[in-house]
């Protein structure tokens, strides 16, 4: 319970509750810290855990990174809680950053239907103030990996 608070408080501290672009990056970098902690948890080699992190990478970030870290949370004896939302989740969060980042002037429309999409995959319901809608959905894959950071057992679950 203990990495929850952090990853909200942490979330809090550094996410403000500002424009649209500002919010999704700044969550997006949260999500990819709380990625790669996750994926450290599973792989054991520290060799191959920093070739993978390396600048020149292929699973550095982005989509690639989501892939991994779902692609290794197969592998855990108990699946993670809300894996079957927070996954597509992080691939539309992924998206709509790049939608950002990488192009001068984002079509407004679309980056407003990838925050919607976003949040409503995670909330289910939506409130339609997008920016609120959008700040409180992000906290929950960082909540879902904290939870799941270190790979559970059924043993666990008794």
């Amino acid at each position: 319970m203990d990495e929850i608070l952090r990853e909200i408080e942490n979330y809090e501290k550094i996410v403000p509750f500002a424009d649209e672009a500002t919010m999704v990056l700044k969550a997006h970098l949260l999500m990819e810290q709380s990625l790669w902690k996750f994926v450290a948890e599973r792989i054991e080699d520290a060799e191959l855990l920093t070739a993978l992190r390396a600048e020149n990478s292929g699973v550095r970030d982005g989509k690639a990174l989501v892939q991994l870290a779902q692609a290794l949370s197969t592998r855990d004896d108990v699946p993670i809680h809300n894996e079957h939302r927070v996954w597509p989740a992080l691939h539309t969060l992924n998206s709509l950053r790049n939608k950002l980042a990488h192009e001068l002037e984002p079509d407004r429309k679309k980056v407003e239907r990838y925050m919607r999409e976003f949040s409503k995959a995670l909330l289910g319901d939506i409130t339609g103030h997008l920016n609120r809608d959008f700040y409180y959905a992000a906290m929950i894959p960082l909540a879902d990996l904290g939870i799941n950071r270190v790979p559970g057992t059924w043993s666990d679950t008794q």
